[in-house]
């Protein structure tokens, strides 16, 4: 046989109680172990994936690597630091009540940098008589692209 605990916090005359009359957890009481399992998974997989990092760079120092492997896998972890770095001050923004806005200023920079570099090599790729895109892809990158376009020429014009 189990047997189940549940850990109930003291609670005064207002404050609503962590287990419902049917023995479920209150609907704040589940969202907070929901955003502890989130918490967790994400903790293991930055720790699962530092330790992917070091293991890769142990292979890379050892072997030849394709220098267009690298200058993607190079962009990709420079988009995950500053992703990482952003959320870090995000969530020092939170905690000492700061204003967000310039952090989103530099996040919507560091967009904008990726989005060029993106660009470029696209552009560059798509005259490769070799390359093989599906027309559905090109055309939802068409009217990204469009969109994008005319949302620049407001704010550049």
């Amino acid at each position: 046989m189990h047997t189940h605990t549940i850990k109930l916090r003291h609670s005064s005359s207002r404050e609503k109680p962590a287990v419902t009359s049917k023995n479920r957890l209150h609907p704040e009481a589940e969202r907070e172990c929901k955003n502890q399992r989130q918490r967790e998974y994400i903790a293991n997989r930055v720790a699962g994936s530092i330790v992917e990092l070091r293991n890769l760079q142990e292979l890379l120092l050892s072997e030849d690597v394709d220098p267009r492997l690298l200058t993607d896998f190079r962009d990709a972890l420079n988009r995950t630091r500053t992703t990482a770095w952003a959320v870090q001050q995000y969530l020092a923004c939170l905690t000492t009540e700061a204003d967000s806005t310039s952090l989103m200023n530099i996040l919507a920079a560091e967009r904008i940098r990726v989005m060029y570099q993106l660009g470029q090599a696209l552009a560059q790729e798509l005259h490769k008589p070799d390359l093989k895109l599906q027309p559905g892809q090109l055309l939802e990158l068409y009217k990204v692209m469009k969109d994008l376009t005319a949302r620049l020429a407001e704010l550049v014009d």
